[in-house]
């Protein structure tokens, strides 16, 4: 009873603040498990009401509760009153809004939402710990769901509603298709036979919410055909479902495909019907990128060879026309080799080789005899994409691998070497490629043998032609586009030359499959060839290139005796520079890859460690420019096999550690990384961090200040890397940091800013106690004087904030001389002035929020700054705008100079006191002023600022009551010195009344006859007059020149206007005497 007279009864209260708090409370009582039978009858009274209020609210209330009452029972009302809205009748023609008007069918509408919303609310709550009894009841409830939505089809109301919002059509037909598939997968758990009856019409439903209207984007099916697509993953695909979604390829649907084309290709995916995959097919041209996402996921699933089958590649009607068009391939049926390509190397069903042997290769010969016969490029084309299918069949070894594969190497062989079709040259590359990379059984190894042999001399002689062509024909036109501004050599690289990169990577590759013997005779040859080239007084750097590149590429599988084969082959060509400097850095790139692939050849003997080691060291004076990374690539490479226990290896670093810092320097950017990586590699092998610190430290004495720069480069390298790891090396810093700072005392530009980012990174590296005995020096030689310290100020400002981050202002201002003092105090303003700006914002957050006093007070506070929503901005919105206590006048910013100005004839009213709000001047006696007298002057004032001393913003009107509106600039000097002395003798301005001046009997004589009257002529050049300043102005919107010329117009010298135009011209042109015109 006493929730019946409180909680319940406030449900209907006016107040909605009541109602929240009373549903809030009803909703607390019910899931801490009190009075739910007392709820229960409650929320069924309400819901069967006919009050649409009542009815909703209760509906939005049980989206939270209804699992905690009695869910049978209100589930089993809730569904009897969707069945009673869905099944009332809506009156003769179906026209529901004819007889019960737009509200009723909107009400219907709404109430249908949300009982389709509390459904899904339900069926959703999985996730929640429910009880078993609870979750039986929602499957039991699932299947009744289903049955009635099926029955009752709200569907019919959806599409028969047409004077309804859009989007609560839209927002219904969502719900509904959702909740169809959520019941539809409740059952098909529980009971499978029973859902194989109501799949397809549950289908069918959601296809029909997904059809859009008028050729317009459906959003409904932007909803449902992803959830539709999860659910056909899930169950078993029928002829009968394939049959229902087929209706998506009519073309009313063509607004949806982007969506709704997937889950009809997931049934394909699992039910290939060929009638529907060409239909499929045939939607290309109508929208591509859908019909080729839903092709490509077919093939994903069921492989390239399956569906091949389905692809009729001349599918035209009449066959004639094909034969005389010589078409093998038809246009429209061409973009499918490209999503084969791309899909088929993603499905997990690898095609047989087979296939490619007899059907791939099949249709190319007949697409290559069709463009040799006919001449036709598209045919040339089609050729190239068939072989393109060839890496699909790579990508894994292919079962029938070894049977086919024999027979199928002297067609790759002559492939690669037609001239009529370079880019197969790539194709079949990059599918031997990942043939020699797959994981290969025994019999696998014994086919590619045999293959090796025939394979790898053609790509040998492959290289040297393409070698040859790439060399003579170096500036032809197929270059890559880059950016115009470069130069021709800069611009790109020869395609000929990428493909040679294609080519020796797969000879990499499958010299690694082929015998060891073969492959040294093989080694033999291009390195005799190689020695004779080498020695020839004929330019032989192209063909010197080559068979070095093919020597790196054989590198890889190479054992011992090779190795030292292309290493003494390679040794004379490093150590002379006779050659050119492309030949030299490919020397390097074969010794860095013997270094990288077989580091226990370098190490076997220390006998051929000493003698690479000097090498590398002689070789100092004849290294090319170009080939300087890959020599300290290689001695990285060397170092880090060296131990610090043999003195010999040891006492090679002292030698090369100059090298290396000036390499620090070097302006390209391997090489510098190149050496940082040597510096870190000596550090590690050196066995005494101390002793190493030493030798870098000893070219701070260097004559040369880029030598003593690129000593503090190195040292500043190395306590980024170890400061924070070796406590030895943390011991020693303050040491190497007063060392460096004696060099603020040079003048070289490069000096100092190598010192500058040392005493940065020794800032962040030292402990606080190791610091701040060096303050003193850090600061001074800071803030010591030179040119070249102006173009670092920002780098030496972060040092500054650091160190005044750690030990604040009162420490660091007395090491700063008296000169640089000013920066100190202006950094210490500028981080109080952040402190404080950052303190305002967060009480500002505070602040804006508005109090109800300031609320009730403001008459009229516009959102859309005085406008109304169909007139614009009105003159009394102006006026009384932000009229009030605490507001601003932002009256008078919009009145400007233009309404201080008013004519002379006009009777003119100001007041310095402050007004509250808007009012009528004359009413503080007592007296209401007539407005409609027009002898009287009315006079609207505004609120003005405390703060502002200027004049309010006056409306004037003249004797007939009429608005004046000044349109002419005087001067108002003299009217604001009439206010300010009317001020200082403390005159009453409210009762000053200005009466208008008299006109004389002359002065009316003059009027009356028109003399008096001055027209308003437009001044010469008015458009281009400063209002702030004289003279001429040109802006923005101005064309020309303000001063250039006098547009001419036929029209202003008629003879009605030429008089206008005289007169204009007087303000530039002055006469001396009037004549007739």
């Amino acid at each position: 009873q006493l929730l019946q007279d409180t909680l319940i009864l406030l449900w209907d209260d006016r107040r909605s603040n009541v109602r929240k708090a009373a549903q809030e409370g009803a909703n607390e009582i019910v899931l801490n498990g009190l009075c739910g039978s007392l709820f229960t009858n409650f929320s069924s009274n309400r819901i069967n009401s006919n009050n649409t209020t009542k009815m909703l609210q209760t509906l939005r209330w049980l989206q939270t509760t209804i699992l905690h009452l009695q869910f049978e029972r209100l589930g089993q009302k809730i569904m009897q009153v969707l069945l009673s809205i869905i099944e009332q009748p809506s009156g003769a023609g179906s026209d529901f809004v004819a007889n019960f008007g737009k509200r009723q069918a909107r009400d219907r509408v709404l109430l249908i939402n949300e009982i389709l919303t509390l459904l899904v609310f339900v069926m959703e709550e999985q996730e929640i710990q429910l009880e078993k009894s609870r979750k039986d009841q929602i499957h039991t409830f699932a299947t009744r769901v289903l049955a009635t939505l099926l029955q009752g089809k709200p569907l019919l109301i959806f599409l028969s509603e047409k004077t309804i919002d859009a989007e609560l059509l839209e927002n219904g037909k969502v719900l509904y298709g959702k909740v169809l598939m959520l019941s539809c997968q409740f059952v098909m758990k529980s009971d499978p036979t029973v859902v194989k009856k109501l799949l397809p019409l549950t289908v069918q439903q959601v296809v029909q919410l997904s059809k859009p209207e008028l050729d317009e984007s459906s959003v409904v099916a932007k909803f449902l055909m992803p959830e539709l697509t999860r659910m056909f993953r899930t169950i078993d695909v029928t002829n009968e479902l394939l049959h229902i979604m087929e209706v998506i390829l009519h073309h009313s649907f063509r607004a949806t495909w982007s969506v709704s084309l997937l889950p009809l290709a997931t049934l394909l995916r699992r039910n290939q019907n060929p009638d529907v995959i060409a239909q499929l097919i045939q939607l290309h041209p109508l929208d591509e990128k859908p019909v080729e996402e839903a092709i490509g996921s077919i093939i994903q699933e069921v492989g390239l060879e399956k569906f091949w089958k389905f692809i009729s590649w001349n599918n035209d009607v009449n066959k004639s026309l094909i034969e005389k068009k010589h078409e093998i391939i038809n246009f429209n049926q061409a973009w499918l080799l490209p999503v084969l390509k791309t899909f088929g190397s993603l499905s997990a069903v690898r095609p047989d080789m087979l296939f490619f042997q007899t059907s791939v290769m099949s249709l190319a010969r007949e697409c290559d005899k069709t463009a040799v016969q006919h001449k036709k490029e598209p045919d040339k084309s089609y050729v190239v994409d068939l072989w393109a299918l060839f890496e699909c069949f790579c990508s894994g070894i292919p079962k029938d691998f070894p049977k086919v594969f024999p027979e199928l190497v002297p067609t790759l062989v002559r492939a690669m070497g037609d001239e009529r079709y370079p880019k197969l040259v790539t194709i079949i590359c990059r599918g031997l490629k990942s043939l020699a990379e797959s994981n290969q059984d025994k019999l696998t190894r014994q086919v590619f043998l045999k293959a090796s042999t025939t394979l790898l001399p053609a790509l040998f002689k492959l290289v040297e032609i393409m070698q040859e062509n790439s060399s003579s024909n170096r500036k032809n036109e197929n270059y890559m586009d880059l950016d115009d501004n470069k130069t021709l050599e800069e611009k790109a690289v020869n395609i000929a030359d990428q493909r040679v990169c294609v080519v020796i990577s797969a000879i990499s590759k499958l010299a690694c499959t082929a015998p060891s013997v073969y492959l040294q005779s093989l080694l033999k040859k291009i390195l005799q060839r190689l020695l004779t080239a080498s020695q020839s007084t004929q330019n032989e750097c192209e063909k010197i290139c080559t068979l070095l590149s093919l020597s790196q590429a054989l590198v890889p599988a190479l054992e011992n005796t090779s190795l030292e084969l292309v290493y003494r082959t390679v040794k004379p060509l490093i150590r002379s520079d006779e050659q050119p400097p492309r030949v030299q850095k490919r020397a390097y790139k074969v010794l860095l890859a013997i270094c990288q692939l077989h580091p226990a050849f370098c190490t076997k003997s220390d006998r051929l460690l000493f003698e690479l080691t000097n090498l590398l060291i002689d070789s100092i004076m004849t290294c090319q420019v170009s080939a300087r990374h890959l020599r300290l690539k290689c001695m990285a490479i060397v170092v880090k096999e060296f131990k610090s226990t043999d003195k010999q290896q040891m006492d090679i670093i002292p030698k090369i550690v100059g090298e290396v810092l000036l390499c620090l320097k070097d302006s390209n950017e391997k090489t510098r990384e190149a050496a940082y990586q040597l510096l870190l590699s000596m550090a590690k092998v050196m066995d005494s961090m101390e002793s190493y610190l030493k030798i870098i430290a000893a070219a701070l004495g260097a004559l040369t200040p880029h030598m003593r720069s690129a000593a503090v480069m190195a040292l500043s390298r190395l306590v980024f890397e170890y400061a924070r790891e070796d406590v030895m090396f943390q011991k020693m810093i303050p040491s190497m940091l007063q060392t460096v700072l004696v060099l603020f005392d040079e003048t070289s530009r490069e000096v100092t800013k190598s010192v500058i980012g040392f005493v940065r990174i020794c800032v962040a590296a030292m402990t606080y106690e190791q610091l701040e005995p060096l303050l003193p020096e850090i600061i001074g030689g800071l803030f010591k004087y030179h040119k070249v310290k102006d173009r670092f100020r920002a780098k030496i400002k972060i040092i500054l904030k650091k160190l005044v981050f750690i030990y604040g202002y009162e420490k660091i201002i007395p090491h700063v001389p008296d000169n640089d003092a000013r920066l100190l105090t202006h950094m210490r303003k500028l981080s109080e002035r952040a402190v404080r700006r950052k303190k305002a914002q967060r009480v500002d957050r505070k602040s804006k929020i508005i109090g109800f006093d300031g609320m009730m007070e403001s008459d009229e506070e516009d959102s859309d700054n005085n406008r109304t929503l169909m007139t614009g901005a009105t003159r009394f919105t102006q006026l009384t705008y932000q009229s009030g206590k605490g507001i601003q006048n932002a009256t008078m910013e919009r009145c400007g100079k233009e309404t201080m100005n008013m004519k002379k004839n006009s009777t003119v009213i100001t007041s310095c006191s402050k007004p509250e709000g808007a009012r009528l001047k004359n009413e503080k006696d007592g007296n209401v002023v007539d407005l409609l007298n027009p002898s009287k002057n009315v006079h609207f004032a505004v609120e003005e600022d405390s703060e502002n001393d200027s004049d309010s913003c006056i409306m004037e009107f003249d004797e007939l009551g009429r608005l004046i509106i000044s349109d002419n600039l005087e001067d108002d000097s003299k009217r604001e010195q009439v206010m300010v002395d009317r001020i200082k003798t403390g005159e009453n301005n409210d009762s000053v009344i200005f009466k208008k001046p008299k006109i004389t009997r002359f002065e009316s004589a003059k009027l009356a006859s028109g003399q008096g009257r001055k027209k308003n002529v437009k001044a010469l050049g008015a458009a281009y007059k400063s209002k702030k300043s004289g003279g001429d102005v040109k802006k923005r919107r101005h064309r020309f020149e303000p001063y250039a010329f006098v547009p001419l117009d036929g029209k202003d010298y008629t003879k009605n206007n030429r008089k206008k135009t005289v007169q204009s011209m007087a303000t530039v042109v002055r006469g001396r005497g009037k004549r007739k015109r």
